[in-house]
């Protein structure tokens, strides 16, 4: 009965003689007071941390908490991820702005213009982002932007790519 409306629910419990006659508004006011909200849900994931899992997090996590000092020592740690097939959507009406007594509205309805596969480099230390679109997501197309990646960093004594850790040890 969790996920049903006040409406089932006041019906339910009178034809199951729990109460003789109940409406759903009062049902509504039972359930605030009892601070229970059925019409609200969420997906959740109990993560399994296997002693690998927290030895390879711990190790990329030291990374992130030393980055600082790590780049006076002239290491970077870059993040680097890719999400690939991103549609690229555009609203078919621009968004009216709000106004006096009206709330802002936007269009509902989209252009689809395909999809793009989409790369992003963190600079840990600095909080810089930089992004790519890449044709494929594959490691010929990643390679060709990889120069372009580094080149910022070419004088450092090494490169920490933090991404494909976690990538390889995702829960």
């Amino acid at each position: 009965m969790t996920h049903w409306s006040t409406r089932t629910l006041a019906q339910v419990a009178a034809e199951r003689g729990i109460v003789p006659k109940i409406s759903r508004s009062t049902v509504a006011l039972i359930l605030r007071e009892a601070d229970l909200q059925p019409h609200r849900w969420r997906y959740w994931k109990t993560p399994n941390l296997d002693a690998a899992f927290i030895k390879r997090a711990a190790q990329i996590l030291w990374c992130y908490e030393n980055a600082a000092d790590l780049a006076k020592k002239h290491e970077v740690v870059l993040c680097l991820d890719e999400k690939p097939n991103i549609q690229v959507l555009e609203r078919r009406r621009p968004t009216l702005p709000m106004r006096t007594s009206e709330i802002e509205r936007r269009e509902f309805e989209y252009i689809r213009h395909g999809t793009v596969n989409f790369m992003v480099v963190l600079v840990v230390h600095t909080g810089k982002m930089q992004g790519w679109c890449l044709e494929k997501n594959d490691g010929e197309h990643l390679r060709a932007v990889l120069p372009e990646v580094l080149h910022e960093h070419r004088d450092a004594r090494r490169v920490q790519d933090l991404g494909r850790r976690l990538v390889a040890h995702r829960v």
